[in-house]
């Protein structure tokens, strides 16, 4: 598990997405309960499981794969929305997959798992009765979906089982969307009335909030009075629900206590204290002006319970708070758009590495840490990501602290494995986010942040930017790295490595041009391998080259970086070298005779390896390289001479 210097336990939690106010309530429940007991929690943005493969959404769950026990301590995982694609076998045995990690399950029971859910049937039933007892409706209607979850299909059963009870009919009356999503009900809806002209129903019974706050527009827009004509309920008891008109009536299935319990029990059940196997979390009818229970005049926020009791919004001015939400969502989608514009720029990716922390800096974040794998990884749809050991930080802040690195800067790595980011950056980690940073198929990494006052589709919205932005600079990065490449390539000699005659003369050039600006001088050394022909023509070509490369070899060794050293071609070498004097010259050319004995006495070669050598040097005015070379191979035929005299 996690080492000693972890003193707080880490919690991951476990989700497909972000932006619904179900997550945030869970989140925000989950996060109550572990601040106030030395804990921290991590949510992971995974989207769901087994995603269609042609949706790229899939390469979210690669960041499953950091939740190892060297990285999280437990897990409360929100099944829920995982069911819709899965089965529960499936869903049961994903979970089994992290062991030993500690697993809680919010929403679903699965196998022996402790659980947390919620309860509804009690309040489901008593909005149904109130609907038909003191509203008189006999006609309910049931908007809901095609969607494979326990949670649907319980409360359609309960429907069906409540009309039944008081002697009506519920055949005919089920509208099934394809989605309970506000745009598919709003288009299923204006199907639905092309077929029946006539509104068969007194009230509907939508089956969450959103599809309700549909069906409240759609009967708006068609002169449909509510309640006067026909109530309309949802499920769920969303902020908005107070603020639309009229005010929806819906049930709450208190959320953010289901996000503290299960994080209650996870704790507990890491720490030893107690033995938890499920906790039922109840629901509670919060009736408003759609079912005809609250007047037009009452407060924004006010809601009845099934006592008659009113209460008012924990907000102290809800209208307030929307509009101000509304003005903040608009400003930060004006800060998403000056963004764009600056992450156009060409850049490679340890130029971008800085202007990536002011971009995200500019959404309000605290603390954000973005770990790129030194390699991206290529991935088609995949049930087990396996995560990359060789990741650095991209880049890193913390504004609290004045903290701040990246890979231009400072290149920290890690193995994502083992830990989530390093412990230098991690040391005021309360509750943070972390999502996959991916752009079609291809996976780069990851970024960890703790949420600013932006809206979190405001940030999903930036991350995927930010994802656009680093696979741009990866690109540039590497056709810069290719163009570098394939340049080298052009002015390397083959056979030995050491540049060729044109790399040597287009970068001896810029040498002394650069010595000769900085006044300067310097000398170019010009020379052969004696008696090669004769290698060749005793020995072999082969012996030929291998004379070549050992001579390389030995001038690479005698020579610094400083200097240039090349092959012009055959047996012809040259160094550009500056800042040599004659007199270092001939300690260098002692040094280069006594390895070329001691490689004689050792490689037990067929050949003896000698070399001839002249220089001349270059200065202010003389500077051109070719007549230089010249004058160096003038210098080379007289050492020639003197070596055949003798």
């Amino acid at each position: 598990m996690l080492s000693m210097i972890q003193k707080k336990k880490r919690i991951a939690l476990f989700i497909d997405y972000v932006e619904s106010e179900y997550a945030q309530r869970l989140i925000e429940g989950a996060g109550d309960y572990l601040s106030k007991n030395d804990g921290e929690l991590i949510v992971f943005t995974a989207g769901t499981l087994n995603t269609p493969a042609s949706d790229h959404n899939y390469q979210r769950l690669a960041v499953a794969s950091l939740i190892t026990p060297q990285n999280i301590d437990g897990i409360i995982f929100i099944t829920g929305p995982q069911i819709l694609n899965v089965s529960y076998d499936y869903l049961e045995s994903y979970l089994k997959s992290f062991a030993p990690i500690p697993v809680v399950s919010v929403g679903c029971k699965l196998g022996d798992f402790p659980y947390v859910s919620s309860d509804c049937r009690e309040s489901m039933t008593e909005l149904i009765e109130h609907l038909i007892i003191k509203h008189n409706r006999k006609n309910i209607a049931l908007l809901t979906g095609n969607v494979n979850s326990r949670d649907i299909i319980e409360r359609t059963q309960i429907y069906k089982e409540v009309l039944e009870k008081h002697n009506l009919s519920w055949k005919n009356k089920i509208i099934n969307c394809e989605e309970l999503v506000y745009g598919p009900a709003i288009n299923h809806l204006e199907k639905y009335f092309e077929k029946n002209t006539k509104i068969k129903f007194d009230a509907i019974i939508c089956l969450n909030d959103e599809i309700a706050t549909a069906c409240i527009h759609f009967f708006s827009q068609k002169g449909i009075k509510i309640p006067e004509k026909v109530l309309i309920t949802g499920f769920d008891d969303e902020t908005r629900d107070s603020i639309i008109y009229p005010a929806l009536t819906s049930i709450n299935q208190n959320i953010f206590n289901q996000g503290y319990e299960a994080a209650k029990i996870i704790l507990e059940t890491i720490n030893g204290t107690k033995k938890h196997t499920h906790k039922i979390i109840k629901s509670h009818v919060a009736y408003r002006q759609s079912c005809g229970c609250l007047p037009e005049n009452y407060k924004i926020g006010t809601y009845m319970d099934s006592n008659g009791k009113i209460h008012n919004s924990k907000l102290k001015d809800i209208g307030t708070f929307e509009t101000s939400r509304w003005f903040n969502n608009r400003n930060s989608f004006v800060a998403i758009s000056h963004m764009y514009s600056n992450l156009q720029l060409n850049k490679t990716l340890p130029q971008f590495s800085k202007i990536a922390n002011d971009y995200l800096k500019g959404f309000g974040l605290k603390r954000a840490c973005v770990i790129l794998f030194e390699t991206p990884k290529e991935t088609d749809k995949f049930e087990y990501f396996i995560m990359p050991k060789n990741a650095y930080v991209y880049c890193a802040f913390d504004t609290e602290r004045n903290v701040e690195t990246y890979c231009k800067k400072r290149k920290i790595s890690l193995n994502p494995n083992e830990q989530l980011m390093p412990k230098e950056l991690n040391e005021r980690l309360h509750m943070a986010h972390t999502v996959t940073l991916f752009s079609g198929s291809k996976i780069f990494g990851y970024i960890l942040y703790e949420p600013g006052i932006f809206d979190s589709a405001v940030y999903e919205i930036a991350f995927k930017m930010l994802s656009a932005a680093i696979i741009n600079s990866y690109n540039l990065t590497l056709a810069k790295e290719e163009a570098i490449t394939a340049k080298l390539i052009s002015v390397t000699d083959e056979l030995t490595g050491l540049m060729n005659r044109r790399g040597l003369l287009q970068f001896g050039k810029e040498e002394i041009e650069k010595c000769v600006k900085a006044k300067k001088d310097g000398l170019i050394l010009f020379g052969d391998i004696d008696g090669l022909k004769k290698i060749n023509d005793t020995f072999g070509h082969d012996a030929g080259d291998r004379a070549i490369k050992a001579e390389a070899e030995l001038l690479k060794s005698v020579f610094c970086h400083k200097e240039i050293v090349g092959r012009l071609g055959g047996d012809e070498f040259a160094v550009i070298a500056p800042k040599m004097t004659q007199a270092k010259y001939k300690s260098v050319r002692q040094e280069l005779d006594k390895l070329c004995d001691f490689y004689n006495n050792t490689s037990k070669e067929c050949f003896t390896l000698s070399i001839s050598i002249g220089c001349a040097e270059f200065n202010a005015k003389n500077s051109d390289i070719n007549n230089i070379l010249s004058h160096a191979d003038e210098e080379l035929y007289k050492e020639k001479q003197k070596k055949h005299s003798k």
